[in-house]
């Protein structure tokens, strides 16, 4: 599998975005979606072969460009994905090696999505609260 480190920079500020994916087509039409294309530039910045990988590229762009402080990042980057290789999505969940082994069996015994296990168990763990 092939991951994409990428940068949208602002045309205007000049303020980035550091972004991490496995499909930067489908990223890019995501992004294009919220915002005027015309106002943002678009480069992949290097392509890796692994989350592991990725996940150190992505700590590093975001502190080269220092978007985190001054750019459009909400995190310093690489920190609790969920890569879902069948469907090419990256999601921004952490879990250790036990739980995310527990939600693979879970996904292909039940053919649920990633979404709605997440969501399943949050209503299982609110209403233990009830």
């Amino acid at each position: 599998m092939n991951f994409q480190i990428y940068k949208i920079t602002n045309k205007k500020t000049g303020k980035s975005y550091i972004g991490a994916t496995c499909n930067f087509k489908r990223r890019k039409g995501e992004h294009k979606k919220k915002f005027n294309p015309k106002d943002y530039k678009f480069k992949i910045l290097g392509e890796y072969n692994s989350p592991d990988e990725l996940y150190e590229a992505e700590q590093y762009w975001v502190w080269h460009y220092n978007s985190y402080k001054d750019g459009y990042n909400k995190t310093k980057g690489g920190y609790g994905r969920h890569i879902d290789y069948k469907n090419h999505r990256v999601y921004t969940m952490k879990f250790d090696e036990e739980i995310a082994k527990k939600i693979e069996k879970v996904k292909d015994k039940t053919r649920k999505s990633y979404k709605e296990i997440f969501l399943e168990a949050i209503e299982t763990y609110l209403e233990a609260f009830e």
